[in-house]
């Protein structure tokens, strides 16, 4: 059944808020117990003033006059209106806490798996759709737990009582009163099906828009400079009109719901009346006896028709739910093998043997062997498509070959911890992200406990510290969202940085020069240059400026090394790395840093 996984996903959850359920259905059983008092005592007024002999819940109040009665009767409706006040204000802030406390560790798990989700399923979902569980479905959810699943739990209380009042005052017309409800349940329990799908599409649909949009705002300058904005604009005015489709669909089904249970309902009670007041003109039936009994048949029915109110948000909090429990369950990044030992390379030597790696129906790798000095800078070159940055991503344990192995100074990789191949092995994508805060906390991302003078020893070792000495506040400038921005130079020397502050042995670059001037390509490469003479230095280039300052380069070609060496001596050897680099190579700079030995 397809509910119940994400019915189970909220009664776990739950069962670490028993204290609170425990108090805000308290509150809630308090708050729907009282009013159910009120047709006892107005069919005890009525049963007065008609001139009949008294009695409450069955039981007869001899010796007490007619004023006497209705005195008590007003007070006793007195001090009912004040404990539904009280228990009314009580059960929502303790529905509230409970609600608050469930979506806060709710929140919680999802984050905590978005840090040991695979990167492949950061692809797949996007970060608009991630985004969206985490704060669209859990609020969604909140509603559920606050107007839905404590109502539902209530709906013992709100059903059993009314119905057990009904059998005790006439049982033959409860029977025919509550006769409506087993055929309305069935019409209902198909229209849920239907609404439920509504809004499961709709949903999906939403969550993908939310995507769709955050592109479309991340590249509104591409846009304009292309002229597509009105082809953008279109393919949002297409599924924000999909959506209301779906939602309007959703309206129909709950619409339908709550048309079917007033006339169910209504009909239940205008059967209870006429064969009620037949029942009294023939002296069966005290005019007391039928005011109560039609008190509690509406009292029976409101829970049914408040259903039909919260149709709606009991199935956008299930889908909600249920598109949280299939990010939960998603896969993982694989734990640590039992013999796995820490990772403290001396050097930094790589060696890598037939490496395989696939995507899909692709061959990514295929075959790659090398070897990677330590301490030198090392340059992978190659066309697009041939492996490079997948080369990376399996030395910096992002991605686990399917056969093959590499080497750290002679210790297997795949029998590293991952941390501690992590702390070892520093990665810097080709396009670094910069996030809101200050120049430090960009730094610290990955080491937020780093001392200050750790942090700017990493950046004067990635010669970073001159361009921060001139922004504003120093490291206290803020960047990112709603801060000041960085050049290409300066956030690939931050990013350098940030990863040498984890005190890294390898070094892995993927194209840190591919968007910068000349004068910022420079830097970086010097900066590298100088790094590599202390740590191994492995980059991704597609410019020659950068090759040429490599101490040794490994040519790619279909996920496998066809040539490796110096730049020089790859020209003369390899001609398909000739005829790459032959054209640039007659008008590039040489090498601003001299080339060791």
């Amino acid at each position: 059944m397809i509910r119940a996984p994400a019915v189970r996903l909220a009664l776990g959850q739950l069962r670490h808020q028993k204290r609170q359920l425990a108090v805000a259905l308290g509150w809630r059983g308090l708050y729907e117990l009282v009013p159910m008092q009120v047709p006892i005592l107005t069919g005890v007024i009525a049963g007065v003033v008609a001139g009949e002999a008294a009695s409450i819940y069955g039981r007869p109040l001899e010796g007490e006059a007619p004023a006497t009665v209705l005195g008590g009767a007003a007070v006793g409706l007195l001090a009912l209106a004040v404990l539904h006040g009280v228990s009314s204000h009580a059960r929502w802030v303790a529905s509230a806490r409970l609600s608050h406390r469930f979506v806060r560790d709710l929140r919680r798990l999802v984050l905590d798996k978005l840090a040991v989700l695979p990167l492949e399923s950061y692809r797949r979902y996007g970060g608009g759709e991630l985004l969206d569980r985490v704060l669209t479905d859990a609020s969604r959810v909140r509603l559920f737990v606050e107007r839905v699943f404590i109502e539902s739990v209530s709906n013992a209380i709100r059903v059993g009582y009314p119905v057990a009042m009904l059998f005790a005052l006439d049982a033959r017309l409860a029977a025919i009163a509550l006769s409506v409800l087993p055929p309305q349940w069935i019409l209902a329990r198909r229209l849920h099906r239907r609404l439920h799908e509504a809004t499961r599409r709709s949903r999906s649909r939403e969550a993908e828009f939310a995507g769709d949009l955050a592109e479309r705002i991340h590249g509104a300058e591409a846009l304009r400079a292309l002229g597509g904005e009105g082809t953008s604009a279109g393919r949002l005015h297409d599924g924000a009109e999909e959506i209301e489709g779906f939602q309007l669909a959703g309206s129909v089904a709950t619409a339908r719901i709550s048309g079917s249970l007033w006339f169910a309902t209504g009909l239940g009670l205008a059967l209870a009346w006429w064969l009620g007041g037949q029942r009294v003109l023939a002296g069966e039936m005290t005019v007391g006896t039928l005011v109560a009994f039609s008190g509690f048949v509406v009292l029976a029915y409101r829970p049914l028709q408040r259903f039909a109110t919260i149709a709606s948000t009991y199935r956008r909090g299930l889908v909600s739910l249920e598109r949280i429990r299939e990010l939960l369950t998603a896969g993982e990044v694989p734990p640590d093998p039992p013999h796995a030992r820490p990772l403290d390379p001396e050097r930094g030597a790589i060696r890598v043997r037939d490496l395989r790696l696939t995507r899909g129906d692709s061959r990514i790798l295929d075959g790659l062997t090398a070897r990677i000095p330590a301490r030198r800078l090392t340059a992978i070159a190659g066309r697009s498509g041939s492996g490079k940055s997948s080369l990376l991503r399996v030395l910096a344990r992002l991605a686990d070959p399917d056969s093959g192995r590499v080497w750290i100074d002679g210790r297997c990789l795949a029998t590293a911890t991952r941390k501690s191949a992590r702390d070892a092995i520093a990665l810097v994508p080709q396009w670094p992200a910069l996030f809101s805060g200050t120049v430090a906390e960009n730094v610290r991302v990955g080491s937020p406990d780093a001392s200050d003078a750790e942090v700017f020893r990493a950046c004067e070792e990635a010669y970073a510290s001159e361009f921060i000495a001139r922004l504003p506040q120093g490291f206290a400038t803020r960047v990112g969202r709603r801060g000041m921005d960085l050049s290409g130079g300066e956030l690939q020397r931050l990013a350098i940085a940030r990863a040498l502050l984890n005190r890294p042995r390898i070094l892995l670059m993927d194209e840190p020069t591919s968007a910068l001037d000349p004068e910022a390509e420079v830097a970086i490469v010097e900066t590298l240059r100088r790094l590599s003479g202390s740590l191994t230095v492995v980059l991704v280039a597609h410019r020659l400026r950068a090759i040429r300052c490599a101490d040794h380069v490994l040519y790619l070609e279909k996920g496998t090394v066809v040539a490796s060496g110096r730049h020089t001596d790859l020209l003369a050897r390899s001609s398909a790395y000739a005829t790459l680099f032959s054209e640039e190579d007659s008008a590039s700079a040489p090498c601003p840093v001299e080339q060791r030995a």
